[in-house]
């Protein structure tokens, strides 16, 4: 799992993350790769990567193009995420304050014990939500042992 915040002042139009496993002599044994559209300044997204059973290191690569799509907008400020536990479930409510309707949301829900992510769920597309709709969702954390939960808004835009 890798939560990626853009610490920067500007909206990354495309961003390509890559991690390489490596074993103890350095060479590389496995890679996973993830994308992500116009991550907004400030914002968290999450990448779920597949690892192998062992590996003794890790190399992050990443690639970050601005300005690549200038029709996109991103409206994640004008979401709104509410969840709660339900039954063998979590519920998530995911609200369009703004005024237009968004093309994509994407979101995110990572389980932690403790400190640590004990399991992410593969990333969940909504598409066409209408101005002020709200959307509920369910994410079943089947045989996952955690005490914490937290629901990342990975984005939300218009094309």
């Amino acid at each position: 799992c890798l939560l990626i915040t853009n610490n920067s002042s500007s909206v990354i139009d495309e961003l390509e993350v890559q991690i390489n496993y490596k074993n103890s002599s350095g060479e590389t044994i496995d890679m996973d790769t993830d994308g992500h559209d116009m991550v907004l300044p400030g914002s968290t997204v999450v990448s779920k990567m597949s690892a192998p059973e062992e590996y003794s290191d890790y190399e992050i690569v990443s690639d970050v193009q601005l300005g690549r799509h200038p029709s996109y907008k991103n409206h994640a400020d004008k979401i709104s995420i509410t969840s709660n536990p339900g039954d063998d479930c979590v519920i998530i409510e995911i609200t369009n304050n703004d005024d237009v309707s968004i093309d994509e949301i994407e979101y995110a829900v990572v389980y932690y014990k403790g400190d640590d992510v004990a399991h992410i769920d593969y990333p969940q597309d909504i598409y066409d939500v209408e101005a002020g709709k709200t959307v509920t969702e369910k994410a079943s954390p089947y045989d996952v042992d955690y005490d914490s939960y937290e629901v990342y808004l990975n984005q939300a835009h218009t094309f």
